[in-house]
């Protein structure tokens, strides 16, 4: 079952980790700027919950609370395409700094099973 007001939450945070205002996501997106205190009370609309999540570039799931990663709509071929081509630019120092932030972030916090 959806919560609205977890939904309301987790627009709030993939706004801020955007770097976007709330008041600007919910007018560039031509929705009423009372949605988010709506959602305290009632669901909002298919299509109101799409337009967000289009602007945040983020997936419905996400703010469904179907999957905790936003990311979850971009295909992973095409993540790690994105990233094998960067990493190929950098230099073999370079190469193996990342690497090594990578396992230090991946020891840290393992990625959740099945997001991805």
């Amino acid at each position: 079952m959806y919560i609205s007001s977890d939904i309301a939450e987790r627009i709030k945070y993939i706004a801020k980790q955007r770097n976007v205002a709330v008041k600007k996501v919910l007018e560039d997106t031509e929705l009423g700027r009372n949605m988010m205190s709506n959602l305290k009370t009632s669901f909002p609309q298919s299509d109101s919950i799409a337009k967000i999540a289009d602007y945040l570039d983020c997936s419905v799931d996400y703010l469904l609370g179907r999957t905790d990663n936003p990311q979850a709509h971009v295909k992973s071929t095409e993540v790690n395409n994105e990233l094998v081509t960067l990493i190929k630019q950098l230099n073999p120092e370079q190469q193996k700094w990342i690497s090594l932030q990578i396992k230090g972030l991946l020891a840290e916090n393992p990625p959740p099973k099945g997001d991805g």
